[in-house]
């Protein structure tokens, strides 16, 4: 059975991030869907987790700030956010692929949205922080390309 490329994504969009703020869980790596078989990579290419590619593992990873407008609406939420964790186990290129902002109904939109969008940035902030253990092919590090869900809980 062959799943296309958009069902993957969207699949791995609507995974449950994992609460990493205030809990002792490690996030949830989402992995990016598989290149397709037969295209050659080399030492320049951001690997997909697929077979052969082992996954990177969080060896640090730095808690999430709420903003002080989100904590004043009282708003919390899960975002995603896609980044490349290099060779050295670093972290570059985040950004954010699911906002907190689509979680909000029509209503509530207009007077949380800048809430909503100060939670993303604050996401943002803490993965660029994160160092992991990296990804592996034939027993070298190699850059991959993953999705991590971030979780805001007011408590």
């Amino acid at each position: 059975m062959s799943v296309s490329r958009e069902l993957l994504v969207m699949l791995i969009a609507m995974s449950p991030p994992t609460n990493i703020c205030g809990s002792a869980q490690s996030p949830a790596i989402f992995p990016v869907p598989q290149i397709p078989s037969g295209t050659s990579l080399d030492a320049s290419d951001v690997y997909k987790i697929s077979s052969g590619v082992t996954p990177p593992k969080v060896i640090y990873s730095f808690e999430p700030e709420f903003s002080e407008l989100a904590r004043r609406k009282k708003l919390g939420g899960a975002c995603t956010v896609e980044l490349t964790v290099l060779p050295d186990g670093s972290v570059s290129d985040v950004h954010v692929v699911k906002s907190i902002a689509e979680e909000l109904d029509k209503k509530s939109a207009k007077k949380l949205i800048k809430a909503a969008i100060s939670l993303d940035e604050m996401a943002v902030k803490a993965v660029k922080q994160y160092q992991f253990k990296p990804a592996m092919l034939h027993g070298k590090p190699v850059p991959v390309h993953l999705s991590l869900g971030v979780n805001f809980q007011i408590f």
